[in-house]
């Protein structure tokens, strides 16, 4: 038994290992495949879209977007895991791996499909004949010998290659991704932690946790209106970066939590299936709480708490029991004749109304 518990142990460390070297190697993908030269579509230097002024200074510069779609919701993962989550320290750091993780999945492989496919599309950003400076003389040429002409970077008198090339990766806006990925991760976690869509929330009927979680929408619409304000985007642009982001942002909190509104909310899968197996209950409720909810009862809502014992004693005297929700508040249970398991009260009966 202890060799099994031992291997088990053992596969759970090369398993959380083996996903950050997995990261880790996809970002180093990210960033050499940014660094290549990418497909150049034909353009023409009349074209009123591809016209706009180079901005000098951008709202939302690359070095700062890494603090809003990694270090904001990694900081709050932490602070959330650390600070509210339940049972130990040992049960805590599991939750911040798994949460750390999860922004990581999200983030680095929304980054990786947009750098590929920037790098396939190469589309010209709103300001590239600002970044080309074109020259006029040849230009001028070409029309005078078709009414059509189009051009590749060739006819750029820019020395700058790099500020070239990156005129070539307008679609779809890395920005855009990258942020919704980040924060509608975090999103998604804050939601799950706080049990706020889960049956029975204790979180359900204030308004302040709804903005909380929606928050992180909103700075990322910030930042994806911010690139077409800058002229780096079309609309097109950074919908479709914004797609991809909301997408890889459910994948990777979906690869390690259930969805915000199910029993198991805020709870990673690994420790589901490991006190399934155990056989243990499984720890439950909002921030700094505590409830327990065992894998062989899975349709009932209300979770016994400390008081088992006495109140199991109770319910074999046919006593009323005292329970209480998720969110800790008291609420009396009745035992059913002949049997262990307990009825959830009619909604009416219930704290706070029905849900």
């Amino acid at each position: 038994m202890n060799l099994s518990s031992n291997a088990k142990r053992i596969w759970e460390i090369i398993k959380t290992c083996s996903d950050w070297i997995l990261l880790i190697a996809l970002e180093v993908a990210c960033q050499f495949i940014g660094d290549r030269k990418p497909f150049e579509q034909l353009f023409s230097v009349l074209d009123p879209t591809i016209s706009f002024p180079m901005a000098a200074h951008e709202r939302v510069p690359g070095s700062i977007l890494y603090v809003y779609c990694f270090g904001i919701p990694a900081a709050s993962v932490l602070i959330v895991s650390m600070a509210f989550g339940p049972g130990d320290l040992k049960r805590r750091a599991k939750l911040l791996n798994w949460g750390l993780l999860g922004v990581g999945v999200s983030v680095i492989v929304a980054q990786l499909f947009t750098e590929v496919v920037k790098f396939i599309v190469g589309r010209p950003r709103p300001d590239f004949l600002s970044r080309c400076q074109p020259d006029a003389a040849r230009a001028q040429a070409a029309f005078t010998a078709t009414a059509v002409a189009l051009f590749d970077s060739s006819i750029c008198t820019s020395t700058d290659a790099s500020v070239i090339n990156d005129g070539f990766r307008s679609f779809p806006s890395g920005h855009s991704s990258m942020s919704f990925a980040g924060l509608t991760y975090l999103a998604l976690y804050l939601a799950g932690r706080f049990r706020l869509f889960a049956p029975h929330s204790p979180h359900g009927k204030h308004l302040y946790a709804y903005f909380i979680t929606a928050a992180p929408i909103l700075v990322a619409s910030f930042i994806t209106t911010s690139r077409v304000s800058d002229f780096r985007h079309r609309g097109t642009d950074v919908l479709g970066g914004a797609s991809l982001g909301v997408f890889f942002a459910i994948v990777g909190y979906r690869y390690y939590f259930p969805w915000p509104n199910s029993q198991f909310a805020g709870i990673p899968w690994m420790t589901i299936r490991q006190e399934e197996e155990r056989g243990i209950p499984i720890a439950l409720g909002g921030p700094g709480k505590l409830h327990q909810y065992s894998p062989s009862t899975t349709r009932l809502p209300l979770l016994p708490t400390s008081q088992d014992a006495r109140s199991v004693a109770q319910a074999s005297q046919g006593a009323p029991t005292p329970y209480s929700d998720v969110g800790g508040n008291p609420m009396e249970m009745h035992p059913i004749s002949n049997t262990n398991t307990y009825s959830a009260p009619p909604p009416h009966t219930m704290p706070g109304g029905s849900h």
